[in-house]
C-alpha cells in the first residue's frame, strides 16, 4: 500500500494523501539550487552536514548518493500522486548541468589538464576514468583498482582549487622536502668556517677574504639540489601570477609533477620539487 512505501524526501502521508513537507521541500530546492550553480554532489553534501540538517530519523548524516537520488528524482516536478516542489525547468537545468552517461568525454580545458597529472596514490599508476551510476566521471586504476566510487572528477577539480588558492595566499607553504647529510653540505660547513676565520682574524687579508668568499659561494651553489631549485622556481612562479577565478590549469602544470588520488577520493598535489600537499588540509 502506499502508506508502506518510503517518500521521497520532501514528501509526507497526511491521511492517506501524498503532501509536501515543506521543512524537507525547502531542502530539495536548496539542493536543486546549487547544483545548478556548479557545486558537486560533495560540497552539497558537506553544506548540508555542517547545517545539521537530517536526511531521516535513522540517518541523520547526508551522503553523496542521497544528494544524488534527490537530484535524478523527477516526481520533484510533479503528477497525478505527487504534487510539485519544483518546476520542469529547474528539474531541467539540473539535468543539463549532469555529464552525460556512459564513459565521459569531457575535453574542458580543466578536466584535460587533471586527467594528464592525476595518478593512483595507491600504486602509482595512470588512472582512468568511467562514468559512476549517476554520470559523473570517476576515477579508476587499471592497476590496482585501488580508488573508490567515491573518487569523481568534480571533486578532484574543487579539492585541487583549495589546494592551489591555499599556496598561492601563503607561498612559505612551498618547503623543498629535507635532504640528507651529504659531503657537499660538509664542504659549505668548513666553507663557511675559513669565510669566517678570514674577515674575523685580527691581521685581515683582503686577497685572502676574496678567496674564501668566492669559496664559500661555490660551496653554496653545489649544496643547490635540484629540489631547492624547484622550490625558489615554484615561489616565483607564484608571486607573478595574477589570482584567476576557478582552478588555473596552466599554474597547475608549471608546478605540479602529480595529482594523487587517494582511495577514498581525496586528493594531494605533488609539486616538482618533490613535496607533497595534501587536500585534506586546505578543504
Amino acid at each position: 500500500m502506499m502508506a508502506n512505501r518510503k517518500l521521497p524526501f520532501g514528501y509526507e502521508m497526511r491521511r492517506g494523501i501524498i503532501c509536501v513537507k515543506a521543512a524537507e521541500a525547502s531542502i530539495v530546492r536548496e539542493i536543486y539550487a546549487a547544483y545548478i550553480r556548479g557545486m558537486s554532489y560533495r560540497q552539497i553534501m558537506d553544506g548540508l552536514n555542517a547545517q545539521t540538517v537530517p536526511y531521516s530519523e535513522s540517518s541523520r548524516s547526508w551522503n553523496k548518493n542521497m544528494v544524488a537520488r534527490i537530484l535524478s528524482n523527477e516526481l520533484y516536478t510533479g503528477n497525478a500522486s505527487y504534487p510539485a516542489i519544483l518546476s520542469a525547468e529547474e528539474y531541467r537545468h539540473a539535468v543539463s548541468a549532469k555529464p552525460a552517461t556512459g564513459v565521459p568525454t569531457d575535453t574542458s580545458g580543466q578536466a584535460k589538464a587533471v586527467r594528464m597529472l592525476s595518478r593512483c596514490a595507491v600504486c602509482g599508476g595512470t588512472l582512468a576514468l568511467s562514468a559512476n551510476k549517476h554520470g559523473w566521471a570517476r576515477w579508476n586504476c587499471p592497476s590496482c583498482g585501488g580508488i573508490s566510487a567515491d573518487a569523481v572528477m568534480p571533486d578532484t577539480i574543487s579539492a585541487l582549487t583549495h589546494i592551489v588558492s591555499a599556496i598561492r595566499s601563503d607561498r612559505n607553504m612551498v618547503q623543498a622536502p629535507p635532504h640528507q647529510e651529504n659531503h657537499a653540505q660538509s664542504l659549505l660547513d668548513q666553507s663557511e668556517k675559513d669565510f669566517d676565520s678570514a674577515i674575523h682574524t685580527e691581521e685581515f687579508n683582503e686577497s685572502t677574504a676574496r678567496t674564501k668568499a668566492v669559496s664559500l659561494a661555490a660551496a653554496r651553489f653545489n649544496t643547490l639540489s635540484s629540489d631547492d631549485y624547484e622550490t625558489i622556481r615554484i615561489q616565483y612562479i607564484l608571486s607573478t601570477t595574477e589570482q584567476s577565478g576557478g582552478l588555473d590549469t596552466v599554474l597547475l602544470r608549471q608546478i605540479t609533477s602529480a595529482i594523487l588520488i587517494l582511495p577514498n577520493g581525496e586528493v594531494s598535489l605533488k609539486l616538482k620539487n618533490g613535496q607533497i600537499i595534501k587536500g585534506s588540509d586546505h578543504t
